[in-house]
């Protein structure tokens, strides 16, 4: 069986779009909101952070006060090539689980959870067993 397509009919083709619409010069991520925690010696998620930052996604990066990204020492460089369209904001989202083993409420938990909510997407590169304790 041979397939061909078959050619449509003048008044069947989609009109083009209008050049003053207003998605039309949106890019494609522009109404996607992302939060990006991570490990912050490996550089997996900040990578795909970044990626959804050029396609136009408004990404927050979440750092801890107590482990400050090293690229931003080391290397500036690829520090802000990773960074550079993201919102970095400095939260300790350490003990968010409930480490000590009760589960109790941590301080900034509920905030951070508010957050989440309003957020369409999550990357990260902490290990299984944070999230766990997180609830994810």
């Amino acid at each position: 069986i041979h397939l061909r397509w078959a050619p449509q009919a003048p008044g069947l083709a989609a009109p083009p779009p209008r050049e003053e619409n207003a998605l039309s010069s949106e890019l494609p991520l522009a109404r996607v909101s992302v939060i990006e925690m991570s490990d912050e010696y490996h550089i997996s998620a900040a990578a795909v952070g970044s990626m959804l930052a050029d396609l136009g996604a408004r990404v927050t990066k979440l750092e801890r006060p107590q482990r400050p990204d090293p690229w931003k020492r080391t290397c500036k460089k690829l520090y802000d090539d990773l960074n550079g369209k993201k919102f970095v904001q400095v939260v300790n989202y350490t003990h968010v689980g409930g480490q000590a083993g009760n589960h109790d409420c941590q301080q900034g938990q509920a905030a951070l959870y508010r957050t989440l909510a309003d957020t369409t997407m999550l990357v990260t590169n902490l290990p299984s067993q944070a999230l766990d304790l997180w609830g994810f």
